[in-house]
């Protein structure tokens, strides 16, 4: 048998095959040597990290290799959009590139809530709860009839529909083998083509399930490969952190609920006592939620909280209504594997909110609300040791790729995050975009310390002459939800655009309502420091309120420094600095996505000019022209993007 060759010039060239292939393709000299380097790690067994920035093209850098290596490989990316782009557009490309067609052999592998579940699919159409209206049912049951995996991405479904979690399953409600549909299961049968399959395309949240299920030796989601390749590496800590966690939310004991009504409902007797049993539990669910809401008003939803000291009282009549629905239940456990799994769901919920907060020294503990709810969760405060060990179980060939994976070149965050260790390979490469010629980075003078009241106020005073003669096409993104919704209010009327929210609607919506409106200004948290691929005049200022440090009354990042301050270390150097110098690299990074793309990144923040870790933080940044002149960045503004 022949030995697998690769040469990055014959793939990535001026006359190589992409170019071949790819029309307009132009050659990147990063992109050749990322695809080199992950030839180099997957020919000496080695584990890989590669920060390319926008535009290196790093999807085709690790696909080419991997294919020619003929390797059996899982590809993990950071989300479904991206997995869903890479199998039916990248791959399909770099196949015909590398001349190798062989469909049967790869597969698109997602989790369990992707798929549309038979069973429960059938207990709604049957008549559950919360019937659709009849246009939509009609063209559920078409797509029902049609589909060939049961994949809800091709029903084109919003994300946050109800109707999602009612036709699809959860490791929680799904009866597995003692299903009537098994045979049929879509997750089933998914996982069977993965089983046989020599390139999985799957994600981060698929790939830590079937690492927990190995840790608990209960299983494996995914089979044994020879490599494995993350893209969008830099969210894979926070998505161990998830899954090596527990979470205990209003709305999980309301899917209960839910279930065990449509169990009721489907008996001949409509079965009342577990109908009554289930009032009771929703009675008492809305009583503590009611509580928490009230001794926590003002809290931002989805901050991390500490739980007032009454919680454990005011579980206590929830707890009464689940166990006595658990009674109900067990009475009835041989009635089928629907009351089955009722019984082991309500006995696990009941456990559990009993035993909380359990105080375990290696967890951190707390609270945070959503709108109508809660949830309590329980997070360990590192996760590198856990994976570190459970790496073991898996190929020696590992790949680490992201646009933001070094500080300043050092990867020493990231290794230590995952546990990685010393002898990981590291690659950093810039992006091929002129930033020089297309931006210019506005730093605002005069602005007021951060931590004071009136820094929000005198920070958007300074930004609104440029949101005045953008007149739209701007991210305004910060640090917390509350200085978001602060600045909604101050902009409204000030400001003749339409300001577009992070929480009024999903974040599919409001990036379809800012592309189509170029007047639009969108405010946005977290969720929009990344992960956002805007191209062209559509966004062409992006302007970043402050540092993205961890407030230090989050509950987890006081856990985490005081951990690193118990081992002799400096939490600010060890944890919040990389930490914010990785979230601004991505904040800015929204501005830039092509080679035509031109506007202006503004960090309002005065430490980044007068602390001494304000170059520190700029060193991570693209190479960007930089201004602290209003009149200069406008006519910036007015020649390049107006």
């Amino acid at each position: 048998m022949s030995t697998p060759q690769f040469d990055a010039e014959t793939c990535f060239g001026r006359d190589g095959q992409l170019a071949r292939e790819v029309s307009g393709y132009h050659p990147r000299g990063e992109q050749s040597a990322m695809a080199a380097a992950v030839w180099d790690a997957l020919r000496r067994e080695r584990t890989l990290a590669v920060e390319a920035g926008t535009g290196v093209g790093k999807t085709f850098a690790y696909l080419m290799p991997v294919l020619a290596s003929g390797h059996k490989t899982l590809v993990a990316t950071g989300t479904r959009h991206l997995q869903d782009q890479l199998f039916q557009k990248d791959l399909p490309v770099a196949l015909k590139s590398a001349r190798t067609a062989a469909p049967d052999r790869i597969c698109l592998l997602k989790g369990r809530a992707n798929y549309l579940c038979r069973h429960r699919y059938q207990a709604y159409a049957d008549g559950g709860l919360g019937r659709s209206s009849d246009e939509q049912m009609g063209r559920l049951q078409a797509w029902v009839g049609d589909t060939g995996t049961g994949d809800l991405a091709e029903l084109d479904c919003p994300e946050d529909d109800p109707i999602i979690p009612a036709i699809t399953s959860t490791l929680e409600n799904c009866l597995g083998k003692k299903c009537p549909e098994y045979e049929d299961c879509f997750v089933v049968r998914a996982r069977e083509r993965a089983r046989r399959a020599d390139l999985v395309i799957a994600n981060h949240h698929l790939f830590a399930a079937d690492l927990a299920l190995r840790e608990d030796s209960l299983g494996e989601l995914l089979p044994d490969f020879e490599v494995l390749v993350f893209d969008e590496a830099h969210r894979l800590a926070e998505v161990l952190e998830l899954f090596w966690s527990s979470q205990l939310s209003s709305a999980r004991i309301q899917q209960l609920c839910r279930d065990a009504e449509t169990v009721a409902q489907r008996e001949p007797d409509g079965n009342q006592a577990l109908i009554l049993c289930v009032h009771r539990v929703r009675r008492a669910l809305k009583q503590v939620t009611v509580q928490v809401h009230a001794a926590l008003e003002g809290e931002v939803p989805g901050e991390r909280i500490p739980p007032p000291p009454a919680f454990a009282d005011w579980v206590r009549p929830l707890v009464s209504a689940l166990e006595a629905l658990l009674r109900e239940v067990e009475e009835r456990r041989q009635d089928g594997p629907d009351m089955e799994n009722l019984v082991e769901r309500c006995g696990r919920l009941t456990e559990e909110l009993a035993g909380w907060p359990s105080g375990e020294s290696e967890c951190c503990e707390y609270l945070n609300l959503s709108r109508q709810g809660f949830a309590l969760h329980q997070v360990p405060i590192d996760v590198s040791g856990i994976f570190a060990q459970a790496r073991a179980r898996y190929a020696p060939r590992w790949v680490f790729t992201s646009a933001t994976l070094s500080v300043g070149g050092d990867f020493d965050y990231f290794i230590r995050k995952l546990g990685l260790g010393a002898d990981t390979d590291t690659l950093q490469l810039d992006s091929p975009f002129d930033f020089q010629a297309q931006t210019l980075l506005y730093l605002p003078p005069g602005l007021p310390d951060p931590r004071t009241p009136e820094y929000n106020e005198a920070m958007l005073e300074a930004v609104l002459p440029l949101l005045e003669q953008l007149r739209g096409r701007t991210f305004l993104l910060f640090t917390s939800l509350r200085a978001m919704e602060e600045a909604g209010q101050w902009l409204e009327g000030r400001l003749d655009c339409t300001l577009l929210r992070q929480g009024e609607a999903p974040r599919r919506k409001l990036l379809e309502r800012f592309t189509e409106r170029p007047d639009a200004v969108l405010l946005g948290s977290v969720g929009f420091w990344e992960g956002v691929d805007i191209r062209g005049s559509a966004l062409s200022c992006v302007i970043i309120d402050k540092i993205p440090f961890v407030s230090h009354t989050d509950l987890l990042y006081q856990a985490r420094m005081n951990a690193i301050r118990e081992a002799g270390g400096d939490p600010f150097r060890q944890l919040q600095l990389p930490r914010a110098a990785l979230m601004l690299k991505q904040g800015v990074g929204r501005l830039i996505r092509s080679v035509t793309d031109q506007g202006v990144a503004v960090i309002a923040d005065p430490r980044l000019q007068s602390q001494w870790y304000g170059r520190h933080l700029t060193a991570g940044l693209p190479d960007m022209p930089v201004s602290t002149d209003l009149d200069q960045t406008l006519e910036f503004l007015q020649e390049r993007v107006a």
